[in-house]
């Protein structure tokens, strides 16, 4: 919150004293801002594709300590946990036709 303050008076304070600048000068500002404003979305789109990896590797681990539980399972339990993901499934098919991919 901060720094987008002060990004916002500091660029209000160009825009200002743009109104006393030159075409050329004016043309200047305006790469230099168009430039500010392209090098902190990179900044926002790098930390976002971090995140997405971050996430991306938890849910992994997570997937895998699922798959080794059920591995671990007895075949009893096993067999009786596939035939109760299976009944649900064909209860309520919408809901799964919706989830996420």
């Amino acid at each position: 919150m901060y720094i987008t303050t002060v990004w916002h008076h500091s660029t209000l304070q160009h825009v200002v004293s743009a109104m006393s600048l030159t075409p050329e000068q004016r043309a200047q500002l305006k790469t230099r801002i168009l430039d500010e404003i392209a090098k902190k979305r990179a900044e926002t789109e790098e930390k976002l594709d971090a995140l997405k990896d971050e996430h991306l590797v938890q849910l992994q681990a997570a997937a895998r300590q699922q798959i080794e539980h059920f591995r671990a399972m007895p075949g009893q339990d096993r067999d009786a946990l596939i035939r109760d993901v299976l009944q649900r499934e064909r209860e309520s098919p919408a809901e799964h036709d919706n989830a996420p991919r």
